[in-house]
């Protein structure tokens, strides 16, 4: 202004994506009722004419506070659900239901030419952690493991909880490093320290199965997961705390 009516800008302010709520107060002289329309129809929230008095300024001002703190509230309360919704409330990681929404990335990889490689993980013999140190101690040992295997693999691999003892990651793209060395260091992150809880110090290995998908292949997540399954049954037949693979 001038150049730009307000009404211009607030619906330029309105176009423009955010993660927070922006309260727009305009201030206008125009009189009219339907200049007034025009303004709040481009996104202002409320208004002002001028002259204006400094005493309704910044009573409209709070009312602004207001309604800012309510969204924000409301932005937190909505992100707090979506975590519940695709989280393990123990580990804070992926869920078994965000897991089998990785049927995208399935598609993505295999789009782009890629190979998608899935490891189903499960602890060896944690029935007897559990029996020996109760679940309370598990459920620490859960949670460090959680930890120990997200800190293994690269930002935009996927990690998640099958269930009970059971995790499994989705790495698409691997490079130069092949699926059983990416295995074998899981692994490593895994048993190269003992957890320490309140209890004891318990050291943990696991088995892992492990299924890739060839570029431009016809598979399915549920396909991945099935066969990482087989592959990981036969690693535990075969002694535990090892790797087996599955037929690509």
């Amino acid at each position: 202004m001038p150049g730009l009516a307000g009404p211009e800008v607030c619906r330029r302010l309105r176009a423009t994506p955010r993660d927070h709520y922006q309260y727009i107060l305009l201030l206008t002289a125009k009189h009219t009722t339907a200049d007034i329309v025009e303004g709040l129809d481009a996104g202002a929230d409320d208004y002002l004419t001028k002259p204006f008095n400094v005493h309704e300024f910044f009573a409209r001002m709070h009312v602004g506070e207001r309604m800012i703190k309510l969204h924000d509230s409301l932005f937190a309360a909505q992100e707090a659900l979506r975590l519940q919704a695709t989280h393990d409330s123990l580990t804070g990681i992926w869920n078994r239901r965000a897991l089998f929404e990785q049927r995208a990335e399935v598609e993505r990889s295999q789009r782009k030419a890629k190979s998608l490689s899935l490891f189903l993980i499960d602890l060896d013999h944690f029935k007897r952690v559990n029996d020996q140190f109760g679940h309370l101690t598990g459920d620490a040992i859960l949670h460090e493991i959680a930890q120990r295997l997200s800190a293994a693999v690269r930002a935009y691999d996927v990690v998640g909880r099958y269930g009970g003892e059971e995790f499994i990651v989705v790495a698409a793209d691997m490079g130069t490093e092949r699926p059983d060395q990416f295995a074998e260091r899981l692994c490593l992150a895994v048993s190269s320290a003992p957890v320490r809880t309140q209890k004891a110090a318990v050291t943990v290995t696991i088995s892992i199965g492990v299924a890739t998908a060839n570029p431009c292949g016809d598979c399915s997540i549920e396909k991945l997961i099935q066969s990482a399954d087989a592959a990981l049954y036969q690693a535990k037949a075969n002694g535990r705390n090892r790797v087996e693979t599955a037929p690509v």
